[in-house]
């Protein structure tokens, strides 16, 4: 849920019962809150595990000295970024201003460690109120903080950026503060966040993550426009330079208030943060080879296999390495348009899923670098497997006549040991069945029509598999037009639904606490209404009801059982082609380039590297940093 919470949209409607910026920060009274403990930090489920007495998160160095400068390719995708406010609909925002674990630029009121599946420890907010209830949530504002230009940061300053977010952000904000039923100051330094019924149980962690802008900078200026203006920030980073589309350059605030909180302790140790844009990942390879960037993550299978060599691989100066974390396989593959007729038949989409040839691919094309995707949660305890059982049978039951009966008499993976041409074979079976029929080596529909399907890609990394899977359609008589557009015609296409099947790589991440995110991506709610997550446009009430189970889920337990559920459903609707997914990171770094000697059990903190290049014998190997 952290990483949707900055890389996806969900749109829901929120009607007028909400105060308007000015009238949330007009609440200020001098009402007390009921006697509830002040936590330090909260979890989602049990309690935070860093003790009281902990300086530093367990992961970092908190010896790491502080300077140098980090120069990395930005990982957005390749094309050049559109405005330095990355939080409204239609940009390709500036890197560094959003991440997935903290902003180089805006800090939140709380911070969420890589170390812990989702727990928030203070960061703007030093102290954390749950009304016994769970009708409110308060937050206390640390009276040190202080926005990079050394105004402090106020409570009013907090109601202004949720309600900022609110009117005039990214869709998500709106999906998932749904549960928020009001905000107020309730007295000096104090902001309350009213949770109504219905709000979900992480919904407390959810308002620790948003950015907090400063109201006096954003007041005279439009949110909802891009801009290329240099903005205050409240992190731990000021930003320096911006090269319209091609660079963003941050420094370190030497004066930043936050520096030896828990949270920070070890982290943001380069003095410099060098984002630069290419629109050829092989020049930017070489840029990385030549010495120009400083480490690299890496996505081409073929690229780590033979493309990094010369001198500085020989003599060590440049270290690869692979880093598996504890997160669910990332599902790369295609949402199949279920608008569009030619989608809306199971059958069809389960015979195009069929079609594509993992094995051959991956051998040809990728040396073996990927793995089978088995479900949204691959290599997760939320993953589905063989056939329902247990409680996650019982949860299924009340819903059996509204799903499939394969949900509940055909193992998951029962497929598996079916050669390539027995699967085209079943495959032809299920369009035949559909009412298509193969003549003259084209499949044709009812009304004699030839099959064609648009595939929407907003990369050249993405054709080779997607030629190689148009290579399987043909043998069943499907004519498949890619289509490949840059990152922006892209989000604008996919927002009016202009597409067969599009590539979804990465926006279907997943974490190991899945919540209101999942609404956003399968819901109903969301299937018909632009830039909303549900790309799919998936609209199922057995899926929305075990939906909600995840998201109302009182144990750990229980989101187990209902994620397990969810993932079944969803590979048994057929709603996304899958493709294949990679186990971890592979990251390649020059020598002075120094990481903690233990990972995080769940992603990479970039944020807790540093820089050291005094004395190069000294860096770990590569054997010593594969975690």
């Amino acid at each position: 849920m952290r990483a949707a919470l900055l890389t996806v949209c969900l749109l829901i409607f929120i009607g007028d019962t909400q105060p308007s910026v000015a009238a949330a920060t007009a609440q200020l009274s001098d009402d007390t809150s009921p006697a509830v403990a002040t936590q330090r930090g909260i979890a989602l489920f049990g309690k935070p595990q860093i003790g009281a007495n902990a300086r530093h998160y367990d992961y970092v160095n908190p010896d790491a000295p502080k300077g140098g400068t980090l120069r990395r390719q930005s990982p957005m995708a390749l094309g050049h970024f559109d405005s330095t406010n990355p939080f409204i609909v239609g940009v390709n925002p500036a890197p560094g201003v959003t991440y997935l674990y903290r902003s180089a630029l805006y800090d939140t009121l709380l911070d969420f460690p890589a170390d812990e599946p989702f727990t928030g420890y203070p960061l703007i907010a030093s102290g954390i109120r749950l009304a016994p209830d769970r009708s409110w949530v308060e937050f206390d504002i640390n009276p040190r903080a202080r926005f990079s230009d050394n105004t402090p940061i106020t409570a009013r300053d907090v109601v202004f950026s949720y309600r900022m977010l609110m009117e005039k952000g990214l869709p998500l904000y709106r999906g998932y503060y749904a549960g928020v039923g009001g905000v107020s100051i309730p007295r000096k330094g104090v902001v309350r966040f009213a949770l109504d019924k219905s709000a979900p149980r992480e919904q407390p962690l959810l308002l620790g993550q948003f950015p907090i802008f400063p109201e006096h900078y954003w007041r005279k200026r439009d949110f909802s426009r891009p801009t290329f203006d240099i903005p205050v920030g409240s992190g731990p980073y000021r930003m320096a330079q911006v090269e319209k589309g091609a660079r963003v350059v941050y420094r370190r605030n030497p004066d930043y208030w936050a520096r030896d909180l828990l949270a920070n302790r070890g982290r943001f140790n380069f003095n410099t943060l060098i984002y630069d844009t290419y629109t050829d990942d092989a020049v930017a390879l070489q840029a990385f080879l030549s010495g120009r960037l400083d480490m690299r993550i890496e996505n081409s299978p073929t690229v780590w296999s033979s493309g990094y060599n010369g001198a500085a691989l020989e003599r060590g100066d440049i270290i690869k390495f692979h880093l598996i974390d504890g997160t669910p396989g990332n599902f790369m593959g295609y949402a199949m348009n279920l608008r569009r007729p030619l989608f809306r038949d199971r059958r069809v989409r389960e015979a195009l899923i069929l079609a594509f040839d993992f094995k051959s691919t991956n051998r040809l094309l990728f040396h073996g670098f990927y793995h089978p995707l088995a479900g949204f949660w691959s290599d997760s305890e939320m993953q589905a497997k063989g056939l329902p059982s247990g409680t996650e049978l019982e949860l299924l039951k009340p819903l059996a006549k509204q799903l499939p009966a394969d949900v509940f008499k055909r193992p998951l993976e029962s497929d598996d040991g079916l050669t390539q041409s027995q699967r085209l074979e079943k495959a032809l079976r299920l369009l035949e069945a559909a009412g298509f029929q193969l003549k003259h080596y084209t499949l044709v529909d009812q009304h004699e029509h030839p099959v064609v399907i648009s595939l929407l890609l907003n990369s050249q990394h993405q054709v080779r598999p997607a030629l190689a899977y148009a290579r399987e359609l043909k043998k069943l008589g499907i004519a498949l037009d890619i289509q490949v557009v840059d990152p922006a015609l892209y989000q604008v296409r996919t927002g009016r639904f202009d597409f067969d099947m599009a590539d979804v790589n990465g926006a279907l991440a997943q974490s190991n606490s899945p919540g209101a995110e999942q609404d956003r991506m399968w819901g109903s709610s969301g299937a018909d209404i632009p830039h909303a997550g549900n790309l799919a446009g998936i609209k199922s009430k057995p899926i929305d009801a075990v939906i909600k189970d995840v998201i109302n889920g009182q144990s750990r337990e229980q989101i187990v059982t209902a994620g397990r559920a969810l993932d079944r459903l969803l590979r048994y609707g057929y709603y996304y082609m899958p493709l294949y997914y990679q186990r971890g990171y592979y990251l390649a770094r020059w020598r002075h380039v120094r990481v903690p000697a233990r990972a995080p059990r769940f992603g990479v903190d970039l944020f807790s590297w540093w820089d050291e290049p005094a004395n190069p014998a000294s860096a770990p190997s590569a054997k010593q940093q594969e975690h």
